[in-house]
């Protein structure tokens, strides 16, 4: 996506949060819509490679997995700040506060 795309993406999400708020009501509106559009236009690309690949019968399971990972590292954090700007991002499933024991976790590059 060219720069130009990438702006009247933003432009369209800073419009989307001008529908659910006002500037009335958050004193820092202003940062916050632009923050918003910035963590909603951001994943653009990753998104769309990550449909693409739900699509592609050509995206193997190592392409598939590529762009899991990458919607993870990159597309969930952005989201989870646009959802906590936008309202609410609901804790609806108990694998959301994480299933991993990351304190018991040895990273062997690390570690060696």
């Amino acid at each position: 996506m060219n720069p130009a795309k990438y702006e009247a993406l933003r432009d369209r999400f800073r419009r989307v949060f001008d529908s659910k708020w006002s500037r009335n009501e958050l004193d820092n509106y202003d940062e916050l819509r632009d923050k918003f559009a910035i963590h909603m236009t951001e994943i653009a690309t990753n998104l769309s490679r990550l449909a693409h690949a739900y699509e592609s019968d050509d995206c193997d399971t190592t392409c598939l997995a590529n762009q899991a990972e990458l919607f993870f590292v990159d597309c969930v954090p952005h989201l989870m700040a646009a959802g906590q700007i936008y309202d609410e991002v609901p804790m609806t499933f108990p694998e959301q506060a994480g299933v991993h024991d990351w304190e018991g976790f040895v990273d062997e590059e690390v570690a060696s």
